[in-house]
């Protein structure tokens, strides 16, 4: 059965750094036909890293000033709330 969340903000990618207007719960999908890493910084400080699968959906909770970035357009993020 598929989670239900609250969308808050439009859909965007991760080509740049950001915030996604400072939410704390994050879900992310990667839509690229392969692996993309995803870069959790605190300013400039790279605080964690993951990897996501093709087709895989997490959720990632944070710091609202902290960022979220990964390489290309296929990163797509929403803040969410339960």
């Amino acid at each position: 059965m598929a989670e239900t969340v609250r969308l808050l903000n439009l859909q965007t990618n991760l080509s740049a750094a950001t915030s996604v207007d400072n939410g704390t719960l994050i879900r992310v999908f990667n839509s690229a036909g392969a692996n993309s890493v995803v870069t959790l910084r605190s300013g400039s400080t790279v605080l964690a890293t993951t990897t996501l699968a093709s087709g895989e959906v997490i959720y990632i909770k944070k710091y609202a000033a902290e960022t979220l970035q990964s390489v290309g357009t296929e990163v797509l993020v929403n803040s969410v709330s339960h």
